[in-house]
């Protein structure tokens, strides 16, 4: 049990998640937080108000629920084939610095035709995202590709829903029930046809295949893989 202090802060969520935890999306990059520092979190955000309240809540990783549903398809959502997607990601690149293998820009900062789909996404799931993430491993852009096969917690997210822009289609993704990279329960690969719903707050890894280009989009959710699955599960096709 650990005993952490609210405040409300600015800021982007990654920026501060090392320090901080959403409880409440407030909008307008505004956020209501719990933190064991203040004064490291006040370091890394653009203000800060504190609420003088304390929470207690269970570490993170006694939080986690193990469950073999961890992935499914946004059905009402249809993504073109890949190769229109690559060619608006590549129209779009040139006019955007790839400067990161994780960039978080907000949904005005993207093309036209991708701010549709992830519009399209937004409506049908009816909740507040976190953020939008870029994941892009593409030598073209940057030559470090950052290691996905450790068996890890996203630990500022519980969920993401994840548009392919680039998928090797023999890469895995692996849920585990524990830290050990033998503790697989579950192998998925994402959609090409919808944007999949990912369960990030459960032990897991990614098996990458060597040499590939892997670009990702993604919109990052405070709720469960089940919170959000289980507000409309007609809409989703869960892979086993």
């Amino acid at each position: 049990m650990s005993i952490y202090v609210q405040c409300i802060v600015k800021g982007c969520p990654p920026s501060f998640a090392q320090h901080g935890k959403v409880l409440e999306i407030l909008g307008n990059d505004y956020y209501r937080v719990k933190t064991r520092s203040i004064k490291n979190l006040e370091k890394c955000v653009e203000s800060l108000e504190p609420l003088h309240k304390t929470i207690v809540h269970k570490d993170p990783f006694q939080e986690v629920v193990i469950t073999e549903q961890n992935l499914a398809e946004i059905l009402p959502v249809a993504l073109d084939n890949q190769e229109i997607i690559q060619n608006e990601w590549e129209i779009f690149s040139k006019s955007f610095q790839i400067n990161h293998n994780r960039i978080y820009p907000k949904l005005t900062q993207l093309s036209d035709y991708f701010q549709k789909i992830l519009k399209q996404i937004i409506e049908v799931i009816d909740l507040p995202y976190l953020d939008i993430t870029l994941q892009v491993h593409d030598k073209k852009h940057l030559p470090e590709i950052i290691p996905l096969d450790v068996v890890h917690i996203d630990f500022y997210r519980h969920t993401n829903i994840t548009i392919p822009v680039y998928l090797d289609p023999l890469e895995r993704m692996n849920w585990h029930s524990n830290s050990s990279p033998n503790s697989v329960m579950q192998s998925s690969t994402y959609s090409l046809k919808h944007p999949s719903l990912v369960n990030v707050g459960l032990y897991h890894s990614v098996s990458l295949i060597p040499n590939t280009t892997r670009v990702l989009i993604q919109l990052s959710y405070l709720q469960t893989f089940d919170e959000i699955y289980n507000k409309n599960p007609n809409i989703f096709k869960l892979y086993t």
